[in-house]
């Protein structure tokens, strides 16, 4: 009997002491890394606060995002929270990035214009990121899964790259023609695309662009009877072999891919000049832009 009073003394104060009378207080202590000024100044938070007014995605300049503190036994703490490129919510990527920050101010109010005025306008917004990471220079060795076969590609310049936390862009813009400008623009699309076009879009959607190739998607190979190179022979039969992946280039995902990279890699009359001898790819080229340009993507 004394154990049972005893239990309910007990509950009974647990219940007390969580009464609804005793509210709870907010300790305010929670920011968004992505919106504050730890790292700018006033002037570069105008232009992060403009850039969000004009497209609705935040922007930073800066790998390092915002300080908190640590309370510990032994005393307070200050750390920093920084970008890590390869996080992702349950593994990491493996790629290695290489960039280099916009020095000044009026170059980042530049480029944050540049942004949002001329690249974003060219892709649907179901394509754009919660916040921009935009630098001067970006350049990435890519960590590529083929099928069996896992590489580290070699360093290449790259207009942009969609990682879990964050999109980097390059703006690398400074003293160029109107021509170079274009190349850049549609280096950002090609970066951001690249990495997006699984994700916000399904196999369906490109239904036009696969069933071109879809009779040889399946067959055994035999470039090797034919006396062909395996790239020959995948020409011929409306896939880039080699662009994107080799083992596994006719999955759908990675044949996406292929002509995505190959699209924006290049103006029209040079992918009409390097693949005049294969109809076929210029067949499925103008399927994908017809399906890109129906989802808002301006490609040429």
């Amino acid at each position: 009997m004394k154990t049972n009073m005893l239990f309910l003394i007990i509950i009974t104060g647990i219940f007390v002491g969580c009464s609804d009378d005793e509210g709870l207080v907010p300790s305010n202590i929670d920011r968004d890394r992505y919106n504050v000024a730890d790292f700018s100044t006033q002037e570069e938070m105008d232009i992060r606060n403009s850039f969000y007014d004009k497209t609705g995605c935040y922007i930073v300049f800066n790998d390092s995002l915002a300080k908190r503190e640590a309370i510990t036994p032994a005393g307070v703490y200050t750390f920093v929270d920084t970008l890590d490129l390869n996080y992702a919510a349950s593994y990491r990527t493996e790629h290695k990035f290489y960039y280099t920050l916009l020095p000044t101010v009026d170059e980042r109010r530049v480029a944050a214009d540049f942004l949002a005025n001329e690249v974003l306008p060219r892709l649907d917004t179901v394509f754009y990121p919660y916040a921009f990471f935009m630098v001067d220079s970006l350049r990435i060795s890519r960590h590529m899964q083929d099928g069996s076969m896992i590489t580290m590609k070699p360093e290449e310049t790259m207009g942009s790259w969609v990682c879990y936390s964050v999109t980097v862009v390059a703006y690398d813009g400074f003293g160029m023609d109107v021509e170079g400008r274009k190349a850049q623009i549609r280096e950002i699309q090609k970066g951001i695309l690249i990495n997006t076009y699984d994700t916000k879009l399904d196999s369906l959607d490109y239904l036009d662009f696969l069933s071109i190739a879809e009779p040889y998607r399946n067959i055994e190979e035999t470039w090797w009877e034919e006396g062909e190179t395996q790239e020959e022979w995948s020409f011929e039969r409306g896939f880039l072999y080699g662009v994107w992946a080799t083992q596994s280039y006719r999955l759908w995902n990675n044949d996406v891919a292929a002509y995505i990279w190959e699209i924006f890699s290049m103006t029209k009359d040079e992918f009409d000049k390097k693949y005049e001898e294969w109809p076929i790819i210029l067949e499925r080229r103008d399927a994908m832009v017809a399906i890109l340009e129906k989802k808002n993507v301006s490609v040429y």
